[in-house]
């Protein structure tokens, strides 16, 4: 009986005593703290990870309209001098990438101005083309959640078109003597020089 009589006097003395409160507190809650700290930093990079490849999706898109002729291998080139080596063209879109590689569909068609926002582009139909749909497909990086769950698939989706335009300039063709000996009589330490940017 005196036994069970100390171990509560034992664990009433425990409760009141109000000592390293705060480090038990810590104790309990930093699990918690670490896993919303690691869902924040992979949230954030799977953000960031997404603008990088919009902006690149642009980019390809831009440059496959300026050569469409030659539109996938334009797309396929500006990705790889972008820092993306490992592209290769799925116009179907039925695969899935694979870690470390990126896939590309290129679709060469139409685009209407008049027509309403969403449906500007129409893909296919009869050549000459003026406009170009590039999507890219790729797997996301987690860094912390790699270990819970699968990275997810970042798509995405770009329209560019290039309305033919033509150019012309008239001239003589003339030299002007006089602007010509001006330039050559310019002393060198007079000459303009570009700044160095670093």
């Amino acid at each position: 009986m005196s036994s069970t009589r100390r171990s509560r006097t034992t664990f009433r003395r425990l409760l009141a005593d109000k000592r390293a409160n705060f480090a038990v507190m810590t104790a309990l809650s930093a699990p918690f703290a670490i896993a919303l700290g690691a869902v924040a930093v992979d949230q954030g990079s799977l953000f960031n990870e997404r603008r990088s490849a919009q902006a690149l999706t642009d980019i390809a898109a831009i440059t496959a309209a300026a050569n469409i002729d030659r539109a996938e291998a334009a797309v396929l080139l500006t990705l790889q001098d972008n820092g993306v080596p490992n592209a290769h063209i799925d116009n179907a879109g039925t695969s899935q990438p694979d870690a470390g590689t990126t896939l590309v569909s290129v679709i060469p068609g139409h685009y209407d101005r008049s027509a309403a926002l969403g449906t500007r582009f129409t893909a296919g139909g009869a050549p000459p083309f003026d406009a170009v749909q590039v999507s890219m497909r790729k797997i996301g990086s987690l860094y912390f959640g790699g270990a819970l769950m699968a990275p997810p698939l970042i798509g995405t989706t770009a329209t560019a078109n290039a309305s033919a335009q033509a150019a012309f300039s008239i001239g003589s063709g003339l030299v002007d003597e006089n602007t010509a000996d001006r330039l050559s009589s310019t002393p060198s330490s007079a000459a303009c020089s570009a700044p160095a940017f670093r």
